[in-house]
């Protein structure tokens, strides 16, 4: 059984016609079902001289015997032949077609009409279910013997034995529908349900097949509201009106035999065991009949079980009352069905008259009135209850949780998947959406610029904190004063630097080498320096004796040396080698004068602190304007320009 689960409690229920649209809202309470409003629109009239009516030929066939179990090639839902005789139909021109009743004709303004007032009205949170009309619905019979042979040849392609009863059931299903589809190839799987027939010894012996018709409003009408992207309450299914009037004949059942259970069990003639929701007489026998504005249906059924469905189009509830109740008896006998036990009857004008016809001639048939049996209504109609909104009412009654309705209902919905449930649409266009996101993003950019420049005041602020007070509070005038000072004797004392920088090239050239080449010596055993002395322009001339050829290439390596000449001679029998090289000497500032380059700043600020000369870095950095390196000292030991 389908359960529709809803957080809502309140149900619109809408039954379309080719006249008006019927749509009740429903309130599931504790206490039961209550129906709150109902509305009703009248469509849009179809042109009659839009399609041009077919000629009937004079001699129309008489009529053939109804079966109930074999596919006779005429349209099993149909049970006179007489009065639905084939119709010629032009080459060209489709069979379903034929007629301007026939047309898709959408509902969509009625139906946002409907929930707009509902909205109105405060009832915004709402579960939307239609129902179909036997004017939209089409028909037709398949035997079991029928159908499990489809399955079966759908198996043994496949190669699979179904194992399970769900996947047995489905493989009839799509056999059923691939049979269906052989004479009306558009219908779709979602548009087909079916309800097993059974006969009157409560044998399922058939399956009805129904399908929507290419002229029912409510699938192009909801597609024209989904295409139109406004928001719209979600879609939980669409019924027709075979299965909704069984799920009505069956609770008036179980509420007729609860309700005797219920008598017995007060006059203490009951027995001992549980009141069962289950008929005491499984082979009763009841017929469900509708007379309505466009056709009249009749329904047999054994117990709750479907034995029979007809849809009788030439027979309206404007037709004599003579006229119906005849028709109805001659079903009887046509389908031998006997005197049933009971009718269940609805009209739509005449009722009582009809009802009254049908006592006479059923006398032994207790006769309900399906009004009747509709919940109660929160504000008194002026209308009289039509069929349109008993089938809203009976599709509304399969959302609500009581316990009477939840289990009577076939399982069929003739409703697209895709659209079932809300769908989610902004409630505004493209360009509205690209301005809220542009505006989002100016709001993030401003609110981040916020916070950056936040942060760098506090960092400010907390610079400033280091200060002494006096210096913060102090005048802007004194402080400016103080700065230019300031700025005035390190300018002074970049001036001097480069004075002192100028006599200082070169002053330590000779005590670098010497201390550079005694190193070297000191970590090469076995060799001396006999003499050292300039050669040319910047060039050391150092001869000297090793007692290895090796020791003075290492030397060489060392002092980054180019070797002039290696001489060989013996003393006393010891080999010695006298050896002359070259080494360049480099002239720059000494370290004295980096190390005060470094700490101008600090010496003129009065906050120098004394370091060792040996920590400060031999690299010079630029304090001031002029900055004078050891690149910048031409070979004759003179200072040139520096830093511009």
């Amino acid at each position: 059984m389908l359960k529709y689960s809803t957080k809502s409690e309140f149900i619109l229920a809408i039954a379309p016609s080719s006249r008006r649209i019927q749509a009740v809202l429903l309130h599931d309470t504790a206490t039961g079902p209550v129906v709150l409003r109902t509305f009703v629109r009248k469509r849009a009239g179809v042109d009659m001289m839009a399609v041009e009516a077919p000629e009937i030929q004079d001699d129309i066939p008489s009529d053939v015997s109804f079966q109930a179990t074999e596919d006779s090639g005429v349209n099993a839902g149909m049970f006179l032949a007489s009065e639905f005789g084939d119709l010629p139909v032009e080459e060209g021109m489709d069979s379903e077609l034929m007629a301007p009743t026939q047309l898709a004709v959408p509902c969509d303004l009625e139906i946002q009409d409907i929930v707009s007032e509902c909205a109105d009205a405060g009832y915004e949170n709402v579960r939307v279910v239609f129902a179909l009309p036997s004017d939209y619905l089409g028909s037709e019979v398949f035997s079991i013997t029928q159908a499990d042979a489809e399955s079966k040849d759908g198996s043994a392609k496949d190669g699979k034995k179904a194992k399970k009863k769900s996947k047995k059931k489905s493989n009839t299903r799509e056999a059923l529908i691939k049979q269906l589809q052989k004479s009306n190839p558009a219908i779709e799987d979602h548009q087909v349900a079916f309800l097993p027939l059974f006969d009157f010894n409560g044998k399922e012996e058939a399956r009805l097949a129904l399908y929507s018709q290419s002229n029912e409003p409510v699938t192009p009408s909801l597609k024209a509201i989904r295409n139109r992207k406004r928001p719209f309450p979600g879609v939980a299914l669409l019924d027709n009106e075979v299965s909704l009037l069984l799920g009505a004949a069956r609770a008036s059942l179980l509420a007729e035999y609860r309700y005797d259970a219920v008598a017995e069990v007060m006059n203490e003639t009951a027995s001992a065991e549980p009141i069962s929701n289950d008929p005491e007489h499984e082979e009763e026998t009841s017929v469900v009949i509708r007379v309505g504005a466009d056709d009249t249906l009749v329904m047999f059924m054994v117990g709750q079980e479907l034995v029979h469905y007809e849809s009788l189009r030439s027979i309206t509830a404007f037709d004599p009352t003579d006229t119906i109740c005849s028709r109805i008896l001659l079903m009887y006998d046509e389908f031998g069905a006997g005197d049933s036990d009971r009718i269940l009857l609805f009209c739509d004008e005449s009722e009582t008259a009809i009802r009254e016809r049908l006592e006479m001639v059923f006398p032994d048939s207790t006769i309900t009135l399906l009004r009747h049996i509709m919940p109660p209504f929160e504000e008194v109609s002026k209308d009289p209850l039509q069929t349109e909104t008993l089938l809203a009412i009976l599709a509304g009654l399969r959302l609500v949780r009581d316990e009477l309705w939840e289990s009577v209902f076939p399982e069929t919905s003739l409703l697209d998947p895709q659209l079932r449930g809300r769908k989610f649409t902004l409630p505004f266009s493209w360009p509205v959406a690209a301005m809220i996101l542009i505006l989002f993003s100016t709001t993030l950019f401003f609110v981040q610029r916020y916070f950056a420049q936040s942060h760098e005041i506090e960092m400010v602020r907390f610079e400033l904190r280091n200060y002494p007070e006096e210096t913060i509070s102090g005048d802007a005038g004194d402080l400016q004063s103080r700065i230019d000072s300031l700025r005035m004797r390190s300018n002074g004392f970049v001036e001097a630097l480069d004075v002192l920088d100028s006599l200082l090239v070169g002053s330590d050239v000779w005590s670098r080498a010497l201390e550079r080449t005694a190193a070297n010596t000191g970590e090469v055993d076995g060799l001396w320096i006999r003499s050292w002395g300039e050669e040319g322009d910047g060039e050391l001339v150092m001869t000297g004796t090793a007692l290895d050829r090796n020791r003075i290439v290492e030397f060489a390596s060392r002092a980054e040396a180019i070797i002039e000449q290696i001489t060989y001679a013996e003393i006393r029998g010891v080999p010695v080698f006298e050896f002359q090289m070259t080494m360049l000497i480099h002239r720059g500032l000494p370290d004295a004068a980096y190390y005060l380059r470094e700490h101008a700043a600090e010496i003129a600020s009065g906050q120098f602190n004394q370091q060792p000369l040996s920590e400060a870095t031999a690299e010079p950095v630029e304090s001031g304007e002029a900055i004078l390196r050891p690149e910048d000292v031409l070979s004759t030991g003179e200072p040139t320009e520096a830093g511009g």
